[in-house]
């Protein structure tokens, strides 16, 4: 991956690289080297989330990188355990401290908690008020008046339905299907 990677507007008008690396499932012992190969390949976005238990490491690898920071998005997730105004901002200095970083890229909630779908709700509203949600505006007033939605437009592999950017067969050329390996809602290279 020499040339530059593509990327994608947010509705929040944040530019996110259109491939990463995502370390679901990656081993802490392995995944500060992961993270270095990859930004060496070229890759700039990571994505982690608390529930993965090897955000710590993923900021070994942004560090051993020696990429400068603002040529490298780092984007992790907030766990249900974690659901609630206070806990929400408490897991966001949490995730940061544990990444080694004073800004995280993009924030999202793991996944709904339709048993305490208030806590999702309160969730909802911290990400707004530190500027990380990616609601678009009917979605927040609707929170804001405290509607209920099925879809709250996030989704839990981190991707937001509603995003604006290339396809995947324009990112990777017409015969990507076939030769890709689904990995936490992104695709193995």
């Amino acid at each position: 991956m020499t040339a530059k990677t593509p990327a994608i507007t947010l509705n929040n008008g944040v530019q996110m690289p259109a491939l990463g690396l995502g370390v679901f499932q990656s081993p802490p012992a392995e995944t500060a080297g992961a993270v270095e190969a990859a930004f060496a390949t070229g890759y700039r976005l990571i994505d982690t989330a608390a529930a993965y238990g090897n955000e710590r490491e993923v900021g070994e690898g942004i560090r051993r990188s020696g990429l400068p920071r603002d040529q490298v998005f780092v984007e992790t997730k907030v766990w249900i355990s974690d659901y609630g105004y206070d806990a929400t901002l408490h897991a966001f200095d949490k995730s940061a401290r544990k990444l080694g970083v004073e800004r995280v890229d993009l924030l999202l909630l793991h996944q709904p908690l339709s048993s305490a779908f208030d806590r999702t709700l309160e969730a909802y509203r911290a990400l707004e008020n530190r500027g990380a949600s990616l609601l678009p505006a009917d979605r927040a007033a609707a929170l804001a008046r405290g509607t209920r939605h099925r879809d709250p437009g996030l989704v839990a592999d981190g991707r937001h339905h509603r995003l604006q950017g290339p396809r995947e067969d324009d990112v990777r050329g017409p015969d990507a299907a076939r030769d890709r390996a689904p990995v936490n809602g992104g695709f193995r290279t």
